[in-house]
């Protein structure tokens, strides 16, 4: 008697494991499959299940259906071809889902963050990251007590000098963000 049990047990479990792999996979399926009491089932049905030791059960619904619509770069197989984000045209696949957002920064290492340089974003388009929008990279030095070309010092923009001989002047470029003239000395009658 235990033996007969056990194997009407596996006759029935073959064809429900197959069923419910089926709906686990996502794929919807018309095969029916007859319990020992009769009820059958449709996936996507929701027919009542065969008497089984422990009692019936529902047979539950298949996968979701796929609608195939055009594939993009989201992270999701949207033409349904069991493949995720092959866009045709782009031989490298997608760098990005599109319209994600990241920070980009192209200006040296070490100087985003520092005086006027900033970070600035990207977006992503047809699987591939957009220009850098809003960055501020280093730039000449200008005299308006900022740091232009982001090396932690203001209007460095060092000196100069005029004049010849005994009239040679040197004077700061920049001081609080004006300008210096370089006026050179005046001459004076040699003795």
């Amino acid at each position: 008697m235990r033996y007969a049990h056990s194997r009407t047990v596996r006759a029935l479990a073959l064809p429900v494991v197959m069923l419910l792999g089926a709906a686990a996979a996502g794929c919807a399926t018309n095969t029916g499959s007859q319990g020992a009491g009769g009820g059958g089932s449709n996936a996507g049905g929701g027919g009542s299940g065969g008497a089984v030791v422990g009692g019936g059960g529902n047979a539950g619904s298949g996968g979701a259906t796929c609608t195939a619509m055009t594939e993009i770069c989201d992270g999701v197989d949207n033409d349904c071809d069991g493949m995720v984000d092959n866009v045709p045209g782009l031989p490298n696949g997608c760098q990005c889902d599109d319209g994600a957002t990241q920070e980009c920064y192209s200006g040296p290492d070490g100087t985003s963050g520092v005086g006027a340089c900033a970070k600035g974003s990207q977006t992503c388009a047809n699987g591939a990251w957009g220009a850098c929008v809003g960055e501020t990279i280093p730039k000449d030095e200008a005299c308006n007590l900022q740091d232009d070309h982001c090396n932690g010092q203001v209007d460095d923009m060092g000196q100069t000098m005029c004049g010849v001989g005994a009239c040679l002047v040197m004077v700061d470029k920049c001081v609080n963000g004006v300008v210096q003239p370089c006026n050179p000395g005046t001459p004076s009658i040699e003795v």
